[in-house]
């Protein structure tokens, strides 16, 4: 069974976890936290930490941040050294979340591979950020080309 805490800034994750059930229909497991300028880190550890306590013991926990380096991130890390098979990942997009969504894991499912296919996603959400205008082919021109007839 997968577990997954979205953490993010004001609502983005209430809106990308409405993206991913339109895409995939219901999904199971999966909460969030949203934070405002109000809380601390503290704060957001431990409603990170409430959600974290309903799932079962040893099943594994992947926290998906917003920003590498944020505050929900370094929240979410609070976490890693008081629960063991707790996962964090930043840099949420919704390509990221549907890959996990469908991702074989389950309570079974041993750390290494589940580091391998927590890495393939992260590898593969990379990639997936591109320049729309470099996969279609179109070219930049430089101002020196293309003067035309003098």
């Amino acid at each position: 069974m997968k577990n997954i805490i979205l953490v993010t800034h004001a609502e983005f994750a209430k809106g990308i976890i409405t993206s991913a059930r339109l895409i995939l229909g219901t999904t199971e497991n999966i909460k969030y936290v949203s934070i405002s300028e109000k809380e601390t880190i503290n704060d957001v550890a431990e409603a990170i930490g409430k959600i974290v306590r309903t799932f079962p013991e040893k099943s594994p926990v992947i926290i998906i941040t917003d920003i590498a380096g944020g505050s929900t991130t370094r929240s979410a890390v609070q976490l890693m050294s008081k629960r063991e098979n707790t996962y964090v990942l930043t840099g949420l997009n919704l390509g990221m979340l549907l890959e996990i969504l469908c991702a074989d894991i389950s309570e079974g499912t041993d750390k290494e591979t589940l580091r391998e296919i927590l890495r393939d996603t992260v590898k593969n959400s990379r990639e997936a950020i591109q320049l729309a205008n470099d996969l279609s082919g179109e070219t930049e021109k430089k101002p020196d080309e293309d003067l035309g007839e003098l």
